[in-house]
This record gives structure tokens, C-alpha cells and sequence, in this order.
């Protein structure tokens, strides 16, 4: 590993510093990018370039102490900078749902408003024993409980998820927290009897 600002070797020229700092650290942060927060190769690479050139910039003002000091920093400018670009894509979405066509008829929602969700998340597990389980304890949860967890999975915040499923945002966080324990039980249960 490169020193990146100690006096025995100090960039000069900010294109030398991108180089190295991309060779120590760009492997590590794509796969960051890709394999934990699942972003396509494009956007992994820009926030990349952007977490790089902001750590550059405060290098260059002498900002950091050691190289633990920028390691650091580095990984909390692309963790922030994933979260802005997943923000910015939701917001763009709006509240869009993309249903698979088979799903199509179970999305709406009838006049007495009981759930948006109930058939969208269906799906056929693949042969995994696991999944199998999953599916079925998550069939055995209230439409409400399914739909909470499955959307909290998904990154949603309470407010989200309170306005996606028409709900109030009062004791959500505590609502999530029964059904995931529930959850739970039910799996416990099950991997008993099995």
C-alpha cells in the first residue's frame, strides 16, 4: 500500500494521485458498488470517480492524518455517495411498481384499500429448501406484516412504506418489528417440524 501523505512520498500532481489511489482502492470500492449495493457497472464506476476526486480534493488540502485517516474517508464519501444516487433514483421513480404482465391483476387495489400488495410478491422460489421455507412462513404473515417486511427489505423508509400502503406512520417502526419477530417464530417453528 502507496503512503498517501506523509513527507516521504507527497503527491505533486492530482492526476498521479487519482492513479494510485485508483490502483490501491478501485477494485475494493467496485466491488462495494456492485456486489453489495447491486449498482449496475455504470453508475459503480461514476460514484467511484466521484468518491476518488472528493478524497483527492481533501488530500490535497491536508486534511488527513495517516493513511487509515483517507482509507476511511474514502469509504464514507462512496457509501454516502451510493446512498445519494439509490435517493435520486426513487425520487425519480416516484411510486412506480414494476410488476412482472402474469402479476398485472393483483395490483390494484379495491375500494375497501385492504392491501396494494398481495399477489406482487409470488413468485417461484428456485430449488433452494430455504427460499421454500421463506415463502412459506411470509404466506402464513397478515398481508400487512408480509407487505411491511418485504418493503422494508427493499430499503423503503417508514414513510415510504406508510404512503405506499396508505397507512399512518405512527408505531410503523414498532409494527415492522412485530412481524419480523413473528417472522422468525414462524421459522423456528418450521425448522423444528422439519
Amino acid at each position: 500500500m502507496t503512503t498517501y501523505n506523509t513527507s516521504q512520498y507527497a503527491f505533486n500532481d492530482p492526476q498521479q494521485a487519482l492513479e494510485v489511489i485508483y490502483k490501491d482502492f478501485g477494485a475494493k470500492l467496485y466491488n462495494v458498488c456492485v456486489y453489495r449495493w447491486h449498482l449496475s457497472e455504470d453508475d459503480s464506476i461514476d460514484i467511484i470517480y466521484k468518491s476518488i476526486f472528493k478524497t483527492i480534493k481533501k488530500l490535497f488540502q491536508g486534511r488527513f492524518e495517516n493513511d487509515a485517516h483517507l482509507k476511511n474517508y474514502l469509504y464514507k464519501v462512496c457509501i454516502n455517495e451510493i446512498r445519494q444516487l439509490i435517493r435520486l433514483k426513487r425520487s425519480m421513480e416516484g411510486y412506480i411498481i414494476f410488476v412482472a404482465l402474469e402479476n398485472f391483476d393483483s395490483v390494484f387495489v379495491d375500494e375497501s384499500n385492504e392491501t396494494l400488495h398481495r399477489n406482487l410478491y409470488h413468485c417461484d422460489p428456485s430449488e433452494s429448501p430455504q427460499l421454500k421455507l421463506l415463502q412459506l412462513a411470509l404466506n402464513q404473515l397478515a398481508p400487512l406484516q408480509r407487505d411491511l417486511l418485504l418493503l422494508r427489505v427493499q430499503n423503503y423508509s417508514y414513510a415510504e412504506i406508510a404512503g405506499l400502503l396508505k397507512i399512518p406512520n405512527e408505531n410503523l417502526k414498532e409494527k415492522h418489528h412485530r412481524a419480523k419477530n413473528l417472522l422468525i417464530e414462524i421459522l423456528n417453528l418450521k425448522n423444528k417440524i422439519l
